[in-house]
């Protein structure tokens, strides 16, 4: 009997919860983020159909969604002629209201004309609170100059004039963390003190723990985004009214990421090449016996050092923020550290003997075990094998 035994432990995949499959590659990071944000949705059979072509009217929509305007909408009405009896008329009065959108000189405002990148840039602006009367030259050059000084056209696709699901998305993407602007004296714009993203979600700060990632916890923050990539950073997120974390703004934590290149046991020196073959030299003293360590997806003790080297297909230390307790910008003292997060090593390897009950060990592959039996539900079979006895 020949198996092929793999050891997939580690074998974890992070993502959003939406997936969509048409969206892969291009916009696909900005799709995920604002449908976890509720600002787009895609469609019931799965899709998000990002080659499709807005209309003006459905911009309209979104952008009073995004800025919480939605309960202002039953019994609003626009005062465009050709909007009285469309389904946007409610929206579309709020967003002439508040100035996010204009008509044309006739007194309509052609809901279901396809949109231009020029009208979704401009109206994108307008939402952050970029007023036409604020920003010098002519429409649409003026917009456009600003869109590209705040790169909010960074990796969107303009080939054509017509403005697509998934340009769109990718704008929206580029402005959620925006300031937010109103204007000043004598017509200058200034910062309203929030940015675009405060109008959708709840800022807040969050120390990541295993209970963040477990659904049975009282403190699990959904499947929106994963946080485990992130365990025992301090984060500062965005939180949905489930109190689900929908949005990572960025990171307070010192974090070196790569691979164990040696291991000083006796003196708990650690050193961490990472990706860019830059040498970390960490000094942890005594302090790996009580560090929390994330260990192929689950917080574990009893790290043997002497196998840490061999075992560890990757290793993250987390410290803390350098501004907060220390001068530097590195972890170098054992008291700096919050947490490791560890992979182990995944491979194959062709075993030539029968696994006979009992046995923890086949070959030379360590079996993962419950206690002091082994723990098959964790071991892959591949090949011309029905089960395992």
């Amino acid at each position: 009997l020949v198996l092929v035994i793999a050891m997939v432990l580690s074998s974890f995949s992070f993502a959003f919860a939406a997936n969509f499959e048409d969206v892969e590659g291009d916009y696909e990071d900005a799709i995920n983020a604002l449908v976890a944000l509720g600002v787009v949705r895609g469609y019931e059979d799965g899709t998000f159909r990002p080659e499709n072509i807005l209309t003006r009217a459905e911009l309209a929509v979104l952008l009073v969604e995004a800025l919480g305007y939605g309960g202002l909408v039953a019994g609003s009405k626009s005062n465009f002629s050709d909007t009285q009896n469309h389904w946007s008329n409610g929206y579309v009065g709020i967003a002439a209201g508040t100035g996010l959108v204009l008509g044309y000189p006739d007194g309509t405002f052609k809901p279901d004309q396809p949109l231009t990148y020029d009208e979704a840039i401009t109206m994108i602006l307008r939402a952050i609170g970029y007023v036409d009367s604020a920003l010098k030259g002519n429409w649409p050059t003026n917009f456009k100059v600003k869109a590209i000084d705040l790169k909010l056209l960074k990796d969107v696709n303009m080939a054509t004039a017509a403005a697509d699901r998934g340009g769109v998305a990718q704008i929206l993407f580029n402005a959620l963390e925006l300031d937010m602007m109103e204007l000043g004296e004598e017509n200058v714009l200034v910062k309203a003190g929030r940015l675009f993203i405060d109008n959708i979600a709840t800022p807040d700060t969050i120390d990541v723990n295993p209970n963040h990632v477990n659904p049975d916890h009282k403190d699990y923050a959904g499947d929106v985004v994963d946080l485990a990539p992130y365990m025992y950073q301090n984060l500062d997120v965005y939180l949905n009214d489930n109190d689900e974390v929908v949005y990572i703004k960025g990171s307070n934590s010192i974090v070196i990421t790569g691979t164990v290149d040696s291991v000083t046991t006796s003196t708990g020196i650690f050193v961490v090449k990472d990706a860019n073959a830059k040498k970390h030299t960490l000094d942890f003293e005594d302090a790996i016996s009580t560090l929390p360590m994330f260990y192929n997806g689950a917080e574990e003790e009893d790290i043997d050092l002497d196998d840490i080297k061999e075992e560890f297909e990757t290793i993250t230390v987390v410290g803390f923020e350098a501004d907060d307790k220390y001068d530097d910008d590195k972890i170098n003292r054992a008291e700096e550290l919050v947490g490791i997060v560890a992979k182990e090593q995944t491979a194959a390897k062709k075993i030539a003997n029968v696994y006979r009950s009992g046995r923890t060990n086949l070959d030379g592959i360590q079996l993962p075990k419950d206690g002091s039996s082994v723990e098959l539900d964790d071991v892959v079979v591949k090949g011309a094998v029905a089960a395992i006895e």
